[in-house]
């Protein structure tokens, strides 16, 4: 368990997807002073790693074969 940093474009689909579900640290340009700092933050600040690491098994959990095939089934036939 392993806290993320998403280093893409502002207007890619990953890095939207991240800020809305808050799984990683998401740095939107290439700024080596900035990419520093939020390192730094992901070493040094443990409430942050935690809180990461929380919401990655949140969606880790949502995007499962198991978990998506039974909430399809569920769908298609209730």
């Amino acid at each position: 368990n392993k806290p993320i940093l998403v280093l893409a474009p502002e207007n890619s689909y990953i890095s939207n997807y991240a800020k809305k579900y808050g799984f990683a640290l998401v740095l939107n340009e290439l700024n080596p002073i900035k990419l520093k700092q939020y390192i730094y933050n992901l070493l040094n600040d443990k409430s942050l790693r935690q809180k990461i690491i929380k919401n990655a098994e949140i969606i880790r959990e949502r995007h499962r074969a198991s978990s998506v095939s039974f909430k399809l089934q569920k769908a298609l036939f209730e």
